[in-house]
């Protein structure tokens, strides 16, 4: 007499070889997609890096004094009575524009925890600087710079002035001839 279909322990093995397939699935998918997590993370903190430096370095071209109160606190005077001021908190760097006594921008990049941001003064030639590193958690490790930005304090204004020099040399010659 035979008999058809499947023994009790052949359908629990195959039970249990499906259920481990699936769980290896489901880690395999949770770790891709706890990479891609942190991917975008990584990429979040690239790009505020990025518009940092780049805001920090036309507000130092567009200034005619920079004042680091600290490493953390650096504040820039513009022509008129325009003040920016940067400055390193915990997880972020606020950044603010005054004229006279009103808040005219206000905005903040914000950094993972373990991030720091360190402003400075070079005095040949007139130079502000700031340096945005991450801390590694390993002991006795230096931290990666992920940017360092050095700008030449009031070159935009440097500029103007030889732009609107040529101009002017060039209307004089048309008015003289």
């Amino acid at each position: 007499m035979k008999r058809s279909g499947f023994s009790l322990i052949e359908a629990l093995f195959a039970i249990t070889m499906s259920t481990t397939l699936l769980l290896l699935a489901a880690k395999v998918l949770h770790s891709a997609i706890d990479m891609s997590s942190a991917s975008n993370q990584r990429a979040a903190q690239q790009e505020n890096v990025m518009r940092l430096a780049q805001q920090f370095r036309v507000d130092v071209h567009r200034a005619i004094q920079c004042e680091v109160l600290d490493e953390r606190t650096v504040t820039l005077r513009m022509e008129g009575d325009e003040v920016v001021r940067y400055e390193a908190l915990e997880g972020r760097v606020d950044y603010r524009v005054t004229a006279g006594e009103n808040l005219v921008r206000h905005d903040s990049f914000p950094f993972k925890s373990i991030t720091q941001c360190r402003f400075a003064t070079l005095e040949h030639p007139r130079r502000c600087a700031m340096t945005i590193a991450e801390l590694l958690p390993f002991r006795g490790e230096l931290p990666r710079i992920d940017r360092q930005v050095e700008a030449v304090l009031g070159r935009a204004l440097i500029a103007g002035l030889v732009s609107r020099e040529a101009q002017g040399d060039v209307s004089s010659l048309e008015e003289s001839q």
